[in-house]
């Protein structure tokens, strides 16, 4: 279990960015995590399965909230909100989340809702935007897999013959941002004016190199799907996404 007190920060955001914005909030935000493996140590096939739930609570003045930004796999912007819109109240967020893992099997998943009060002008509305993924890996050279990561058999050695670990992932994901933010005409319309997006749908599939237990090489493939909020409007176009990582871990 954790727990702490915390400068309060946008969906995304940052202390960092807070504070290299100018932004003087003395607003706190609370949070608190619960996470336990209830099998662990037994021999059953659920010992690899752990669970909890986590959430923040904040009360932000008008003066106090940085908008947040959400950005598609890409990096690209999905959608913002009016540059006039600010926190006017409470932000509370919640997100339960599970793992598994069983032999070389492994199952992440995660579910984020976000319930917020904001502003604009005499507009005011309380939203909420919701966002969850689930990811499957499986280690093709037999390693266990586990949350902490792989640890190859045999480490990278070509005078060996040694090729270190292998992995494949596949992953879901989707993003729902709340209808009320697109109401209204655009003189008092919460969303940006160049935010037309109400949601996406996202898959990826990825191969995982362990060159050894520190050194890791991962290459993803991801297409995300746009949902429009206005009849009028066309979906944005597909975005199509080709990642590469090197990764060194000590």
């Amino acid at each position: 279990y954790a727990a702490g007190i915390f400068d309060g920060v946008s969906d995304g955001g940052s202390n960092a960015t807070n504070r290299d914005n100018g932004n003087s909030s003395k607003d706190k935000e609370y949070a608190a995590r619960l996470f336990t493996e209830p099998f662990k140590g037994e021999d059953s096939f659920l010992e690899g399965l752990g669970f909890g739930l986590a959430g923040t609570t904040s009360d932000y003045k008008r003066d106090g909230y940085l908008n947040p930004t959400y950005r598609t796999p890409g990096q690209l912007s999905l959608f913002t909100y009016n540059a006039a819109v600010v926190g006017d109240g409470k932000q509370n967020r919640i997100s339960p989340q599970l793992y598994y893992y069983n032999g070389p099997f492994g199952l992440i998943s995660e579910y984020a809702k976000v319930k917020h009060d904001v502003a604009r002008g005499a507009n005011a509305e309380t939203l909420d935007h919701d966002g969850w993924q689930v990811a499957a890996t499986y280690v093709l050279t037999g390693e266990k897999n586990s949350f902490k990561g792989i640890t190859p058999k045999n480490d990278f050695d070509l005078d060996k013959g040694n090729w270190g670990a292998w992995e494949l992932a596949a992953r879901y994901s989707e993003l729902n941002i709340d209808d009320k933010a697109f109401a209204g005409p655009a003189g008092t319309r919460l969303a940006g004016a160049t935010s037309t997006t109400k949601g996406a749908e996202s898959w990826a599939l990825g191969v995982n190199w362990y060159l050894n237990k520190y050194v890791k090489l991962q290459t993803t493939y991801e297409q995300t799907r746009f949902d429009s909020a206005f009849a009028n409007v066309r979906d944005r176009d597909t975005e199509r996404v080709l990642f590469s990582r090197f990764q060194v871990a000590f």
